[in-house]
């Protein structure tokens, strides 16, 4: 594994075939220095125009293995396989031989190599055996369902809401009625928004821009949907006509019909004034 994680394969360069192997360059180079390089063994197929390249340090390169899972460790009749398997991934060697380290079976050498293991290689027996063990935990977790009582049963059912009744959740249970509808709907409003829309009606009204008389705005359609050509032109239409309301409002003989103590004077609503505003019903919904 560490060969694979750790190094890449390179081609050797032409400059360095012709030296056996050894770099031409005598003098130092600029820019990053390269990485060292490990040539394969003598009589290896690639050992004259191949060579693994180490990686810095701190690279973050994973292994993606492909294939069946790895076999369970508990499992008595692969278990010699299993061992060998995770000796040839983590264990160093170059001749299969190698993997025994001098121990009759596989799975003597395999304990040898656990009990020295790194933490790296610890991890990595771990992870091996994340599939089978979350496997294990989802069959136990189907078969306990599986002995659930089946509340289909009518006696069952009986017992359940006995057990059920007599917890002490029944304390806070509240019946609700009809009457409690209203408080439950006044609830659900938006009362900043609400009380936003009442302050701007006082405030057109205190400037002449909606009536004294008794409003009651409904919306034409109801749904989204997306705008058309027609929807555009109808929307350039209201802007227009509000840029020509408000050009009347600030012209001085629109403000000389207003009364004469309000003609063009700007002044500050005081509370009383507000309030009383606000109380009012202006039929906004």
């Amino acid at each position: 594994m560490s060969l694979i994680i750790d190094t890449y394969e390179e081609a050797v360069p032409a400059s360095e075939k012709q030296n056996n192997g050894q770099s031409s360059t005598t003098t130092p180079s600029r820019g990053r220095p390269r990485n060292d390089q490990s040539h394969y063994k003598e009589g290896h197929s690639k050992c004259h125009t191949h060579h693994r390249v180490i990686r810095s340090k701190g690279h973050s390169t994973l292994p993606n293995i492909v294939g069946p899972f790895f076999l369970r460790p508990n499992d008595p009749i692969c278990r010699n396989l299993y061992c060998a398997s995770m000796l040839a991934l983590l264990f160093p060697w170059r001749d299969l031989q190698d993997i025994k380290a001098g121990f009759n079976s596989f799975e003597t050498s395999f304990i040898s190599f656990s009990e020295a293991a790194s933490q790296a290689d610890r991890d990595m027996l771990a992870s091996a055996q994340y599939y089978h063990d979350r496997k294990v935990a989802a069959s136990t977790h189907r078969e306990s369902d599986d002995k659930a009582p089946d509340m289909s049963n009518s006696q069952d059912r009986l017992a359940a809401d006995s057990v059920y009744s007599d917890s002490e959740d029944d304390k806070f249970q509240i019946e609700l009625t009809e009457a409690d509808l209203p408080a439950y709907e006044e609830s659900q409003k938006n009362h900043r928004e609400e009380l936003h829309g009442l302050m701007a009606i006082a405030a057109a009204r205190t400037k002449k821009i909606f009536g004294s008389e008794h409003c009651n705005w409904t919306c034409r359609t109801s749904g989204v949907g997306v705008a058309h050509g027609v929807d555009y032109i109808r929307l350039q239409q209201w802007q227009g006509k509000m840029s020509e309301d408000i050009a009347t409002l600030n012209d001085d003989s629109a403000l000389a019909l207003c009364d004469a103590e309000n003609a063009g004077n700007i002044t500050t609503i005081s509370d009383e004034k507000l309030e009383s505003d606000i109380g009012r019903d202006y039929g906004v919904k």
